[in-house]
């Protein structure tokens, strides 16, 4: 292949793997640390989605934008599906499952080399499930929406959220109305759990969060002004 082929892992277990990815495929797979750059020229980059102290879809996204034109696959154990709708919406080159058995996804990587993408089809009927139920009803979400949403999901007073939202507690409560509606949702509270059920907040010791993916792909959607998922997906 022209392109190298670049694992960027854990260090404690990227390097094992690595070795063993060189070996199963037959070409050279190079190790880099998250913290480490690729190199300034087209590369086949396949990154962890779950990395320490950062996330790999975060990292890709970064990586993507450079000059260099690199092609990114994700893989991670059990995605969620917000992690593979976002995979579509940063425009990846597919996501893979790793607790999907070994020879499966070295099938997959093989495919990617070839052909510059690997969406396995349960991985992209996932991901198109979760645009037609959840996703399409995002786009429209603005910035201070989704921290809105967030705070919501925290057990404080509507003067407090008036507060943080620098309007009145009247202000707060239209707000929350309007979310309601764009979301398609009764109210606060089943706006609150269909936010949870669909992964869209994270716990945190300080109170619950958007989602970082969630951000990363409003985040792009805003940047790119993406149109069809589907048909961006499936190209």
């Amino acid at each position: 292949m022209d392109r190298t082929f670049i694992l960027i892992e854990d260090s404690t277990r990227g390097p094992l793997l690595a070795r063993a990815l060189t070996e199963a495929l037959g070409e050279p797979v190079l190790f880099l640390a998250p913290s480490q750059r690729p190199p300034a020229f087209p590369c086949d980059l396949l990154i962890a989605a779950e990395l320490p102290g950062r996330c790999g879809l975060e990292l890709g996204f970064t990586l993507q934008q450079s000059s260099a034109f690199h092609r990114i696959l994700l893989w991670s154990p059990s995605p969620p599906d917000l992690y593979l709708w976002t995979a579509g919406q940063l425009g990846f080159a597919g996501y893979l499952d790793c607790a999907d058995p070994w020879t499966e996804n070295l099938s997959w990587l093989q495919a990617f080399r070839e052909t510059g993408e690997a969406w396995p089809p349960p991985l992209r009927a996932r991901a198109e499930r979760f645009e037609t139920v959840v996703g399409s009803r995002l786009r429209g979400l603005r910035p201070e929406e989704l921290e809105r949403l967030a705070d919501l999901a925290r057990p404080i007073s509507w003067k407090e959220r008036a507060d943080r939202w620098g309007i009145s507690r009247e202000g707060a409560r239209r707000a929350t109305q309007r979310l309601c509606e764009k979301l398609g949702c009764e109210g606060p509270e089943a706006l609150v759990a269909w936010a949870w059920t669909y992964g869209l907040l994270k716990a945190t010791a300080e109170g619950p969060i958007p989602a970082p993916a969630l951000s990363l792909a409003l985040r792009a959607l805003s940047h790119y002004r993406f149109k069809n998922f589907p048909e961006r997906l499936i190209r």
